[in-house]
């Protein structure tokens, strides 16, 4: 044998063995995950790739309503995972969180600039929740988390369940409610899809509401160990880049 085959031969074998890619699913949630162009993009979406890079994980990423996202992660014949998922209690049953890749800022209220008298005095959710006159608009399926679900169960409020993130700006704007809650990454695209400009809204910090919830990459019972301990290496090198 040649010396010089038999050295690359060394090397080839030497390579860590590619795994198949793996198909990263996410939720049309801008401005974390949406498609545009009929591209993946936003902002979990970009550092997802940024820490896949890194790991030198090929994956590909498609748009799926969560339902089906979270049939498909418990399956074991299929290598996949959610983009910027909760850690809601019972999920770890049939799958892996990596560590977290993001972590959101509180939630406020949301409301037009014109309604503004209709907040004077009130600093806490529980108080909007209490006002009959303030309907709340959320959107359907979404967690805001267990403080949010008691609040509105104890004060009996009123909501209006919105279909998607698309609808949320314009029914806001159109006052098919008074006040949503949001985070301050989603604000400007709510806004944007609202057709109204920024001046015409204002927000307020909710005392009862100063939970910051970290997102993670969800991954299924089908990606092997030695994947996610990949992405978390790759996703502590990328958050101690930034800092």
């Amino acid at each position: 044998m040649p010396a010089a085959f038999a050295i690359a031969l060394i090397l080839l074998t030497a390579l860590p063995a590619r795994s198949e890619p793996i198909e990263f699913y996410y939720p049309e949630r801008p401005p974390y995950s949406y498609t545009q162009n009929g591209q993946a993009t936003g902002l979990l979406i970009e550092l997802s790739r940024i820490i896949l890079l890194k790991a030198g994980v090929e994956g590909t990423f498609t748009e799926m309503p969560a339902p089906r996202i979270f049939a498909e992660l418990q399956r074991e014949d299929v290598q996949c995972c959610l983009v910027g998922g909760l850690k809601i209690p019972g999920r770890e049953a049939y799958g892996t969180f990596t560590r977290p890749i993001f972590e959101d800022s509180p939630l406020v209220a949301l409301f037009l600039s014109k309604n503004q008298k209709l907040f004077v005095g009130k600093h806490s959710f529980e108080e909007l929740a209490a006002t009959n006159n303030l309907k709340l608009g959320l959107i359907a399926s979404w967690s805001y988390g267990e403080h949010v679900d008691g609040v509105i169960k104890k004060q009996n409020a009123q909501v209006m369940r919105i279909p998607s993130t698309m609808q949320q700006g314009l029914m806001l704007a159109t006052e098919r409610f008074q006040y949503t809650l949001a985070r301050g990454s989603e604000i400007d695209e709510i806004i944007r899809l609202s057709g109204k400009q920024k001046k015409d809204f204002l927000t307020m910090p909710l005392s009862d509401l100063n939970e910051r919830r970290e997102r993670f990459i969800f991954c299924g019972k089908g990606v092997p160990n030695e994947v996610i301990e990949r992405i978390n290496a790759a996703i502590d090198a990328v958050r101690a880049g930034s800092k």
